[in-house]
């Protein structure tokens, strides 16, 4: 009787951010916009600031549309905030109250 003790190796390649190339893509907005030459960017990329539209946030799972006339930002858990271009500067406020009752 022989025993066979099987090994696997499995070997990753993560990809950050400043790895991945810039890129666009051709996206359909609405009659109003049509197609558009829109930016593919990482989530990452919104850790720097908000960002306006129109662009598509490329994860391994999902890609988020933020549309023409909306802004989209990071807050403090990492999770994608859209609003309209309006109501970004209302939508942060309430994010940070919110933020602030969480911690007290």
């Amino acid at each position: 009787m022989q025993l066979v003790r099987p090994r696997m190796v499995v070997t990753a390649v993560e990809q950050n951010s400043e790895s991945r190339p810039a890129a666009s893509r051709r996206a359909y907005f609405s009659p109003t916009y049509g197609w558009v030459d829109t930016p593919v960017l990482s989530r990452e990329a919104l850790r720097d600031g908000s960002r306006s539209g129109p662009m598509l946030i490329a994860e391994e799972g999902t890609t988020i549309v933020i549309g023409p006339g909306q802004v989209a930002h990071l807050d403090s858990f990492g999770n994608v905030h859209i609003a309209r271009a309006d109501d970004h500067s209302a939508a942060q406020r309430v994010e940070g109250e919110m933020a602030e009752s969480a911690v007290s």
